[in-house]
């Protein structure tokens, strides 16, 4: 299975829990912000049309930070991910797609298991 195609699946799970049957619903602009107790908040948000950020955000010193943080063309299927950042230093974007595959793979799985897919349908409770 490709593996941006399972952390897509759980982004659009998430998506759907608020009413969002497809990226394209979600307003460009708009966000969504998951909090779990003791982890960094999710975010997911729409920049503009065919592009979708998410990420783990955290302030420090009155800053706003992403750690990690990518970006996806989601005008075709699967979703490319094309922008990627990691604090301290990484950040790197390339609109051919970046092999993120392993990460992916890793993050998604880890963005269920520590319970923000869950959050999201008592959110929307």
């Amino acid at each position: 299975m490709d593996p941006r195609t399972g952390f897509q699946a759980v982004i659009c799970k998430i998506l759907e829990n608020h009413g969002f049957q497809s990226p394209s619903e979600f307003g460009t602009d708009d966000h969504l912000k998951l909090e779990v107790p003791h982890l960094m908040p999710l975010t997911i948000a729409r920049p503009k049309e065919d592009r979708l950020r998410v990420s783990h955000i955290k302030t420090r010193n009155g800053d706003l930070l992403t750690d990690p943080l990518v970006g996806f063309d989601t005008s075709e299927e699967p979703w490319l991910p094309i922008e990627f950042e990691q604090l301290p230093v990484v950040y790197e974007f390339d609109e051919d797609g970046l092999d993120l595959d392993d990460f992916l793979e890793l993050w998604g799985s880890n963005i269920v298991k520590q319970g923000f897919v869950e959050q999201s349908i008592s959110d929307e409770l």
